[in-house]
């Protein structure tokens, strides 16, 4: 199978082709299934240069981040970082779905640019 170069989307240029958005006066994006349905999906691997913390309500998917692949189960939570490759393997882009979109610019004081980083995150072992 030959892999597709990674297409790259800034946050607003996403919200806009993706989800048919017109909304560009935040830094952050609350979207559901209904957001996702406007648009066509996401059928390549892409980079994103914002944060996405998504979570599966009662459905399930396979999604690739950088070389590995996850078995996204219902209740799951996701948080996907600016700059890693990502590619929805199995994905009718119509799951019941929470997602939020924001920018690193989110944290300004009191917090700092690499606030998230600090906090010690449990991975999927295989």
């Amino acid at each position: 199978m030959k892999e597709h170069a990674p297409v790259n989307f800034e946050f607003h240029q996403y919200l806009r082709q993706v989800l048919k958005s017109e909304q560009n006066d935040s830094n952050f994006f609350i979207a559901t299934e209904n957001d996702f349905k406007k648009g066509q999906g996401i059928n390549f691997p892409y980079r994103s240069y914002f944060y996405a913390l998504g979570i599966l309500h009662e459905d399930k998917c396979k999604l690739k981040i950088g070389i590995r692949e996850f078995d996204i189960g219902k209740q799951s939570l996701t948080i996907v970082g600016p700059g890693i490759v990502r590619f929805w393997i199995e994905n009718d882009w119509q799951v019941r779905n929470t997602t939020i979109f924001f920018k690193p610019e989110i944290f300004q004081k009191p917090f700092y640019s690499n606030f998230i980083l600090d906090y010690q995150y449990e991975w999927p072992t295989d």
